[in-house]
């Protein structure tokens, strides 16, 4: 039996440090019946480069924000597509990621989304220990809540096409906590699980430049704005 088709979609801008060994990551997949889409906002360094020396099969270059670029990718995915992956540019997968996603979700027809831990791609440090276990506590007070986040560290999610459409996918009016709207609207309509076992590494570049405290304020801000109805238009990275 033929295994379900997958887009891999995933947004750029100035990625030259990372991107390389993302997509290496993706070809080293088990799971071979994918396409990788990658949305490249007017890169000025060697990003498009590394992209056209290890190879995509569809690449876009469109000057937008990271929730018009996933939007975008989706909807230039295979027709045959039945699930969609929205990755961040720094991050790497072990080589089983999509095969646990996927198959999880082929036995689970009530979840509609599944998304991935995250563990720091530098060296560990009590710093980087601090922010895994901090997102970790912060994903929970959300589930609390009756909110959710398919983040964890960066994203990392498998949704199923059809319900991502059927919500009309990102909302382009947020330029952070968009993955918090999206798992708000996607639970409405199913289960979103959290698979320890889809392990991946990402990048804590953002803390590193802004400092631990900032970036955790700078979040929690967006967040408190997002609550109070507010779109957002600030981002740091």
């Amino acid at each position: 039996m033929r295994k379900p088709f997958v887009s891999i979609i995933i947004p750029t801008k100035d990625e030259e440090n990372y991107i390389g060994n993302c997509l290496k990551s993706l070809k080293n997949q088990l799971y071979q019946e994918k396409e990788i889409i990658l949305v490249d906002s007017s890169s000025n360094n060697k990003t498009k480069e590394i992209v056209e020396k290890i190879g995509v099969d569809k690449y876009i270059r469109e000057n937008c924000t990271i929730s018009i670029a996933r939007n975008i990718g989706a909807k230039n995915c295979d027709k045959n597509s039945k699930y969609l992956v929205h990755l961040d540019a720094d991050t790497r997968l072990d080589k089983d990621w999509l095969e646990r996603g996927i198959s999880y979700l082929e036995a689970h027809p009530g979840v509609v989304a599944v998304y991935a831990d995250f563990k720091p791609l530098e060296d560990l440090s009590f710093g980087s220990a601090l922010v895994y276990c901090l997102a970790r506590l912060e994903n929970k007070f959300l589930k609390v809540i009756g909110k959710g986040n398919i983040a964890m560290l960066a994203t990392g999610m498998i949704v199923r096409r059809k319900d991502f459409e059927e919500i009309g996918g990102y909302s382009n009016n947020f330029v952070a906590c968009e993955d918090i709207d999206l798992t708000t609207k996607l639970l409405k309509r199913g289960k979103v699980k959290f698979l320890k076992e889809m392990k991946g590494y990402a990048s804590l570049r953002g803390f590193k430049k802004f400092g631990i405290l900032r970036r955790f304020l700078y979040w929690h801000k967006n967040f408190i704005e997002y609550l109070l109805g507010k779109t957002s238009r600030e981002y740091i990275r």
